[in-house]
């Protein structure tokens, strides 16, 4: 990623410079204080790496990126992803396991070439691993809803109908809850 993001800076012409990086910083929605708590069980991250984001776990987390990180640390790459661990990335562990920050706390005070070894490490690690990326889902989830509808009709007067048709129910039945159904059914 890092390099992604510090290749177009290289680039000789400003504008797109600053075109190609806002861009690419549209797209970092998912980097967030809590989510790079999941790069602590990525094994292509060293010892060192993981030390520092030990010890950045103390830091406050500052109240300018409170949700998302707009872009990351300047360059990246010189100050390192643990750079971005604050303390709000402990809640990453309560997101992967009931009572996850104590057992965290279990491998977190062990050195980090010793973690594979450890059982919470183990049980947290296999929760990333089982852990589904919601852009997937939602890529097949549109995907699936073009092929949807592209196999009701070819003709586009249809579609538009199709499409009209369901924003009135919508507007009709604004819930799904059996209750708003009932209701409408009774004339109220």
């Amino acid at each position: 990623m890092t390099l992604l993001l510090e290749s177009p800076m290289n680039y000789l012409y400003k504008t797109i410079v600053e075109a190609a990086r806002d861009t690419f910083s549209r797209h970092l929605w998912y980097f967030s204080q809590i989510l790079v708590g999941l790069s602590f069980f990525d094994d292509r991250i060293g010892a060192d790496v993981r030390r520092h984001k030990v010890a950045n776990l103390q830091i406050l987390a500052s109240a300018e990126s409170a949700k998302h990180l707009h872009s990351p640390p300047e360059p990246l790459s010189a100050t390192g992803l643990e750079t971005c661990v604050t303390q709000r990335t402990a809640a990453v562990f309560d997101v992967l396991s009931l009572n996850g920050k104590m057992k965290a706390q279990i491998f977190l005070v062990k050195d980090p070439t010793k973690w594979n070894d450890d059982p919470s490490y183990k049980e947290l690690k296999t929760a990333v691993s089982e852990m589904k990326v919601v852009n997937e889902s939602a890529e097949r989830a549109i995907a699936l809803m073009q092929q949807y509808n592209s196999s009701l009709t070819k003709n586009e007067e249809q579609k538009q109908y199709h499409l009209q048709l369901v924003e009135r129910h919508r507007k009709q039945y604004p819930t799904c809850a059996k209750s708003t159904v009932l209701n409408m059914g009774s004339g109220h």
